[in-house]
C-alpha cells in the first residue's frame, strides 16, 4: 500500500502562528532569538544554545535551565508519567525555571516512542514533549478511560455546567471544542440532562470536560480527555504513530429505572513544530466517548466506551431491558455528541462533544485522520 504525508518546513524567521521556537524576548512576529531572548529578530542560532520556547496561541512558556541533551527511546511496552510529579530520569517531568507555565515537561534532543509502545500520561498538569527531533512510531496516550486512567488536565474548573436530569433522565455528554449530547427522558417525561455549551476562545492548554451521571445513577459520567503540546524542530508522525486526547465514556445506568451516565468530551492536543511530517495513516484524535445506557427494573445499561479511532465516538452503551441507549460521542463530521434516547425506563447518556486540535505550522493539515479538525 501506498503511503503519503504532509510535510510542512519553515524557512527563514517570518514565520507567525502562535508560537516561538527560542526566547521569551522575541518581537512577536516569529523571529528566532538565542536562549535568553537577547538575540535580534531574525538571528539564525543553533537548537542547542536554547532554554526557552514560547507557544502562545495555547499560553504555554517553558523555559529549561539548560540546553537540551541526550536521547530517549520509550522501547518499553508502556512508559507512564505522572505529571504531578517531577525527577531526574528520562520520563520524569523536568525541573523548569521560575515563571514558566506550570506543565509537566518530557525533554531531550531526541525523543522516539517506538512502534507498538505507548507512552501515556495522568495528574493535573498538561504534558508537554519537547525535543530537537521528536518521533512518533507508537502511542501519545493522555485520553481518559471509564474505570481507568484519567488524562492530564482533565475536568478543570472551566468546563461549562450541565442541567441536572430529573427522575431517571440520562445524564449529559461533556463539551468543550463541541457540545455534548443531552441525556434521553425516561417514560414519565422525566427530561434528562441538558449539555452545557460548547467552549468558544480556547486560549490555553487544558484537558476536556465529564459527562454528567444520569438520573439515579450517579453524580458524574466519567473524565474528559487531557492534555498534550508537541514541540519540535523536527516532528514525524508516521504510518503507525498515534496521538489520543480522547474522553472516556459514560457508566451504564445500575439495575432499577436509572438514567445511563453522559460521555465525556476529548482533551486537546496542540503541536507546535517547525517541521512536521504527517503520514496519511497516523491518527490524531480527540473524540468524545460513548454515553452509557439506561436501565429497566430488571436489567442494568451497558457501559459507553471510548473512541478507538479518528472516526469514532465510541460503542455500547446499549439499553438494559426498556432504558434507552447512550448515544455516541464526537466523530467526524459533526463536533457535537449526539443525543441519548429515550426509554421506557431510563433514558441514555448523551454522548461527548469534540476535544481541540491546534497545529502551529504554516500550513494545517487536513484530512480524516485529524479529528475534530484542526485549527491554529
Amino acid at each position: 500500500m501506498r503511503h503519503f504525508a504532509w510535510l510542512v518546513v519553515v524557512a527563514g524567521c517570518s514565520f507567525d502562528h502562535g508560537w516561538l521556537p527560542g526566547g521569551t524576548g522575541g518581537s512577536g512576529d516569529g523571529g528566532i532569538v538565542d536562549g535568553n531572548g537577547s538575540g535580534s529578530d531574525g538571528e539564525m542560532i543553533t537548537a542547542d544554545a536554547r532554554t526557552c520556547w514560547d507557544v502562545a496561541g495555547v499560553n504555554v512558556n517553558v523555559c529549561l535551565p539548560a540546553p537540551l541533551t541526550g536521547t530517549t527511546t520509550v522501547g518499553s511496552a508502556v512508559g507512564a508519567i505522572d505529571t504531578d510529579s517531577s525527577g531526574t530520569g528520562p520520563l520524569q517531568c523536568k525541573s523548569l525555571v521560575q515563571g514558566s507555565t506550570d506543565v509537566c515537561v518530557i525533554a531531550a534532543q531526541s525523543l522516539t516512542i517506538d512502534s507498538g509502545r505507548t507512552l501515556s500520561a495522568h495528574g493535573s498538569r498538561p504534558l508537554v514533549l519537547l525535543a530537537n527531533q521528536l518521533v512518533i512510531d507508537g502511542t501519545v496516550d493522555v485520553s481518559s478511560e471509564l474505570g481507568g486512567q484519567r488524562g492530564p488536565a482533565s475536568d478543570p474548573q472551566a468546563c461549562g455546567i450541565a442541567t441536572l436530569p430529573a427522575g431517571a433522565g440520562g445524564g449529559a455528554g461533556g463539551s468543550f471544542g463541541g457540545k455534548g449530547g443531552d441525556g434521553g427522558d425516561d417514560d414519565n417525561d422525566n427530561n434528562g440532562a441538558n449539555a452545557a455549551n460548547a467552549t468558544a476562545n480556547i486560549t490555553t492548554l487544558r484537558g476536556g470536560c465529564p459527562g454528567t451521571g444520569g438520573g439515579a445513577n450517579g453524580p458524574y459520567g466519567g473524565h474528559g480527555g487531557g492534555a498534550v503540546l508537541l514541540i519540535a524542530d523536527t516532528l514525524t508522525i508516521s504510518s503507525s504513530g498515534v496521538v489520543n486526547a480522547s474522553g472516556s465514556g459514560g457508566n451504564g445506568a445500575t439495575q432499577g429505572r436509572r438514567g445511563g451516565d453522559g460521555g465525556s468530551s476529548g482533551g486537546m492536543i496542540a503541536i507546535a513544530a517547525t517541521s512536521l511530517t504527517l503520514d496519511s495513516n497516523a491518527e490524531v484524535f480527540a473524540n468524545g466517548g460513548h454515553g452509557g445506557g439506561g436501565s429497566s427494573n430488571g436489567t442494568a445499561g451497558q457501559d459507553g466506551t471510548e473512541p478507538t479511532s479518528p472516526t469514532s465516538g465510541g460503542g455500547n452503551g446499549n439499553a438494559g431491558g426498556n432504558g434507552g441507549d447512550g448515544g455516541p460521542g464526537y466523530s467526524a463530521p459533526m463536533r457535537d455528541g449526539r443525543n441519548g434516547t429515550g426509554g421506557g425506563d431510563g433514558g441514555g447518556g448523551g454522548g461527548g462533544g469534540a476535544g481541540v486540535i491546534r497545529i502551529y505550522t504554516p500550513n494545517v493539515p487536513t484530512g480524516p485522520n485529524i479529528s475534530p479538525p484542526a485549527s491554529s
